[in-house]
């Protein structure tokens, strides 16, 4: 199995699903313990293929501890300047991208 780079901050709040992987991440967590805190309180994870998903709806409605506490690093991520402006995944502006010459 390949470990994927960190991709950086990420938002919580624009899709429905979210692999957990990446939850994870945002949570500050082994994706396993965040696996087995899921499963034992009865958040439904949707497989597509090898990917694990976590509908956010569920986590708020059955874990709502856990659901304030993204929201909770996501807030302060993006105070802090990590998330683009747009609140949506991705890494800053590394200035590698070309310009316009004029």
């Amino acid at each position: 199995m390949h470990r994927r780079r960190d991709d950086g901050p990420i938002s919580v709040q624009p899709r429905a699903l979210y692999p957990i992987v990446v939850l994870a991440r945002a949570a500050n967590v082994d994706t396993r313990l965040l696996r087995r805190l899921l499963r034992s309180s009865g958040v439904a994870l949707v497989r597509a293929g090898r990917t694990l998903l976590v509908p956010l709806a569920e986590i708020e409605e059955k874990i709502p501890p856990l659901w304030r506490s993204i929201r909770a690093l996501e807030r302060i991520r993006a105070d802090a300047g990590e998330l683009p402006e747009s609140g949506r995944p991705g890494r800053p502006d590394t200035g590698r991208t070309r310009k316009p010459q004029g």
